[in-house]
């Protein structure tokens, strides 16, 4: 069992318990739509979401030992210190492992198609797992990136065609970069304001938590321009 607390003002704190940005959202009446994928979003945040589906990072319980081997061996191996790192550059494969996260890609891109064509959902928060759909974390990042490419082209088509593509606010952010490569960690933050359609790049290192204050200014429409967006992000 295990139970996360937070230190909040020196007290713990269940953190299922704290305010989160779904929750401050449902409060102010927006309904959230939820699609992802390794962290159980509808168990953790179901009374803060309107519509929510997950998809886990292990398959269904195997039903005997002989299953469970066959199933979760890739998830033990992985959790032997520095197993891991050797099998990439071994380049050991893991398809059971590949073709569930395959599955999963494929889930919430279904999912979330669905959730930018509904427009009674102001919030459409989409958790892919891409970049996991490779043998190993040196190779196929390339590819990707073009699926992840493909993905936003695809909402992107959703919501053109349900005409909230141009007054709706996009908003594409990765975690991290390949996590074997040192220097290579840049993770990606674009974002499309509301009717605009102007570029303007950032040089300077941002903080990804200003991601939190850029979606609740974008629901509150105090960030409307692209010049918002920087203000926010830079933390002006």
């Amino acid at each position: 069992l295990v139970v996360a607390l937070a230190q909040v003002g020196g007290w713990a704190a269940l953190w299922s318990q704290q305010p989160n940005l779904f929750r401050m959202a449902r409060a102010e009446g927006v309904n959230t739509f939820v699609a992802g994928w390794y962290i159980p979003y509808c168990r953790v945040f179901a009374a803060d979401l309107a519509d929510c589906s997950w998809q886990s990072f292990i398959a269904a319980r195997p039903q005997s030992v002989l299953a469970s081997l066959s199933s979760h061996g890739s998830v033990f191996w992985k959790s032997v210190p520095g197993l891991n790192r050797l099998s990439i550059f071994v380049g050991w494969q893991v398809p059971p492992e590949l073709r569930l996260h395959r599955e999963n890609y494929v889930a919430v891109q279904a999912r979330g198609l669905q959730g930018v064509r509904d427009v009674s959902y102001r919030l459409v928060f989409l958790h892919y797992p891409v970049p996991h759909l490779s043998a190993n974390d040196l190779g196929d990042r390339t590819y990707n990136q073009v699926l992840a490419d493909r993905a936003l082209g695809e909402l992107r088509k959703a919501m053109e065609d349900s005409r909230t593509w141009t007054n709706s606010a996009v908003i594409v952010l990765s975690d991290h970069g390949s996590r074997v490569l040192p220097g290579e960690r840049h993770p990606i933050l674009m974002v499309k304001p509301p009717s605009s359609s102007l570029s303007i790049g950032v040089a300077t290192e941002v903080s990804l938590v200003r991601v939190f204050d850029l979606v609740l200014g974008l629901l509150r429409g105090r960030v409307q321009t692209p010049q918002d967006v920087v203000a926010v992000v830079s933390g002006q």
